[in-house]
């Protein structure tokens, strides 16, 4: 879709450049697809090693030294377990610097939560790794970062940083409903103007797919008159 397309290519962008990025677009559009692209492409053409690494914050995880310990299992190994953040910092250095590697954070507004006080800090701290030429950093989300460092006199080094390597998604296009509705086998007139009408509401194309799956698993089959019995918000 229009929307792994510009995912991947933002990632390619901070990779290559060594940038902060950060890619907003609505939930269910394909973001998290747009990655797992990325990061196929990536593995088939530079073989599993390749230094493109993930990461996914929760509520659970928005710690100084959480976040680098996921980074360090990431990067280094998945049995990796310093407890000291300069040690954890340190090895993270050493292990990625001149290897042209991307980081990229998925559901990375928990890190614009305005209900933490450290959640800024923390993505200030990242910031050194991106300041060091270590590697690039991709930030995954809504878009909640930027608006509140926009929105704090006191954030404008950070800001300066992101502003000119913003990538906005507005949501999908017609041609996204299109692909999915063909992928599933579904077309005619009437089942078309739906689906459309479902990608463009809430949940997006999660929305749509969800309401396939269970039209199928219901009905057997996905028609205008089994998507109508599904039920949706």
């Amino acid at each position: 879709t229009s929307v792994t397309r510009e995912v991947s290519a933002a990632i390619s962008m901070s990779r290559e450049m060594i940038k902060n990025v950060d890619i907003s677009a609505p939930p269910g559009s394909g973001k998290s697809e747009g990655v797992a692209e990325y990061v196929a492409h990536s593995r088939k053409e530079e073989g599993f090693s390749c230094p493109v690494w993930l990461i996914e914050l929760t509520e659970f995880s928005l710690s100084a030294k959480s976040v680098l310990r996921m980074i360090a299992r990431a990067c280094i190994s998945a049995n990796y377990d310093a407890h000291d953040e300069a040690t954890i910092f340190q090895d993270i250095v050493n292990q990625t610097t001149g290897k042209s590697g991307v980081l990229i954070i998925e559901e990375a507004q928990h890190l614009g939560d305005a209900k933490n006080i450290h959640t800024l800090k923390i993505f200030n701290g990242l910031r050194r790794f991106v300041d060091a030429k270590c590697f690039g950093i991709v930030l995954i989300g809504n878009g909640e970062i930027y608006r509140r460092l926009k929105n704090g006199q006191q954030h404008a080094q950070l800001l300066s940083r992101m502003e000119s390597f913003r990538v906005e998604i507005p949501g999908v296009s017609e041609e996204d409903v299109d692909h999915v509705m063909a992928a599933w086998g579904v077309s005619g007139r009437a089942e078309r103007t739906l689906c459309h009408k479902m990608a463009h509401g809430p949940g997006a194309l999660r929305s749509l797919v969800e309401a396939f799956q269970r039209s199928l698993r219901d009905y057997g089959t996905i028609t205008l008159a089994t998507l109508n019995k599904v039920p949706r918000g």
